[in-house]
C-alpha cells in the first residue's frame, strides 16, 4: 500500500512539473504589410497573462520571420531556409532569444498598451499585439554573424 502511494505522488510530481512550460510555442501570425525593409504582423499567443504573452508575441515575431517566412497575399520568404543552421549556432541562438535578449533590437514598435485578449478558459488567454519587425537589420545581423551568406558576394 506504501508503494503505490508512493508510486502516485511520484507520478503525479512528474506529471506536473512536465506540464509546467515557461514558453508556449502555441501562436499565429497575421502578415499584415511589408514596405521599407519592416514587416508589420499582428501576433496572437496563447498563455495565462499579459506580460508573459508581449514577451512570447515578440519572440514568435522574430522566429517567423527568421524561420518560417510569411504567407499573405504575397508570400515573404524566411531569412533562414536551412532550419540546420539554427542547431549549428545553437548557442548564438539561445543567447539571442534569451530574456531581454538582441532579438528586442529589431522590433520597432508593439503595441503594449493595447492588448486585446479573448478568455479560451479559465487558465488560457488568447492575446493579440501589433508588431513591427525591422527585416533589413535582421538581415544585416545575420549575415554579420556569418549565420546566412552575403547577397553581393555574387555565385
Amino acid at each position: 500500500m506504501k508503494h503505490t502511494i508512493f508510486f502516485i505522488l511520484t507520478f503525479f510530481v512528474v506529471v506536473t512539473s512536465f506540464s509546467q512550460k515557461k514558453y508556449s510555442n502555441e501562436y499565429e501570425v497575421n502578415f499584415v504589410k511589408s514596405e521599407n525593409g519592416k514587416i508589420y504582423c499582428t501576433i496572437f499567443t496563447y498563455c495565462k497573462n499579459e506580460k508573459q504573452c508581449l514577451e512570447n508575441a515578440k519572440v514568435d515575431a522574430i522566429k517567423t520571420a527568421l524561420f518560417r517566412g510569411f504567407t499573405s497575399d504575397i508570400k515573404l520568404y524566411p531569412i533562414i531556409r536551412n532550419l540546420d543552421i539554427e542547431k549549428e549556432n545553437k548557442s548564438y541562438f539561445d543567447n539571442f532569444f534569451k530574456p531581454n535578449g538582441r532579438y528586442l533590437n529589431f522590433i520597432e514598435f508593439t503595441q503594449d498598451d493595447q492588448v486585446e485578449y479573448a478568455e479560451i478558459y479559465r487558465k488560457k488567454k488568447k492575446f493579440a499585439t501589433n508588431i513591427v519587425i525591422l527585416r533589413d537589420n535582421l538581415i544585416r545581423e545575420m549575415q554579420n554573424q556569418k549565420i546566412i551568406k552575403l547577397l553581393d558576394n555574387g555565385f
